[in-house]
């Protein structure tokens, strides 16, 4: 049985810590590549989005890359995507984080800070 390679796509959105992501993958052996290409992220297997910083800024940075379709049409495909951090928080529908912004809308919810649920 030929094993096949499984290519992953680190989405850089020009916020995040990109090289520990993939520092890890290539020591557990996957080929990964570091992109906001859209044809590049087409043909990935899967895609993670790493994130450090703030939503707003990360949002905003996804829409001047034009990355929400890409982002869209991938997780529709049905190929694994993995948020980390903000990563994550960014495929919710709002976060509340200095001010209200939208998300991808891929999660149903809002992103909030503890200390203001209850109030």
């Amino acid at each position: 049985m030929i094993k096949k390679s499984f290519k992953i796509s680190i989405l850089d959105y020009k916020i995040s810590n990109l090289k520990s992501v993939k520092n890890a993958l290539t020591y557990l052996g996957f080929e990964n590549v570091t992109t906001f290409d859209p044809k590049e992220i087409s043909k990935s297997d899967g895609l993670i989005l790493p994130g450090v910083g703030s939503f707003p800024h990360g949002m905003s940075n996804i829409k001047k890359l034009n990355l929400i379709e890409p982002i869209n049409k991938f997780i529709q495909s049905g190929r694994p995507l993995v948020g980390i951090c903000l990563g994550m928080q960014l495929l919710f529908d709002k976060s509340f984080e200095f001010k209200d912004t939208d998300g991808l809308g891929v999660i149903a919810g809002e992103v909030r800070n503890f200390r203001t649920i209850n109030k």
